[in-house]
């Protein structure tokens, strides 16, 4: 199993068929620490795609501003699970907020 900067499990996360309107309560007895560190950063990454608006932005420039805080094979679990729930498009490198 890849081990995403701590985080085991995010690529069985980004595997899963995600509904896009389920948004994890970070509340819930069964949710551990990691389980809503890693739902935190998917909306963090999520939000920041969808301030950039309807152009979009370049994948390489929102990993050069989170790389301080996860290495690469995690931003881009985090992008794939975006695009398998469907609120995120990738064309050429560029994201796109699909909600």
């Amino acid at each position: 199993m890849t081990n995403f900067n701590g985080f085991t499990g995010l690529e069985e996360l980004s595997k899963k068929k995600l509904n896009p309107e389920l948004v994890p309560q970070f509340n819930k007895k069964e949710m551990n620490l990691k389980e809503a560190i890693v739902w935190k950063a998917v909306g963090a990454i999520d939000d920041a795609i969808k301030e950039a608006g309807e152009d979009g932005i370049p994948s390489g420039h929102l990993y050069a501003a989170v790389m301080g805080h996860m290495n690469l094979d995690t931003y881009n679990g985090i992008i794939d699970i975006l695009k398998k729930a469907g609120k995120v498009k990738e064309e050429n490198f560029l994201l796109k907020s699909l909600k």
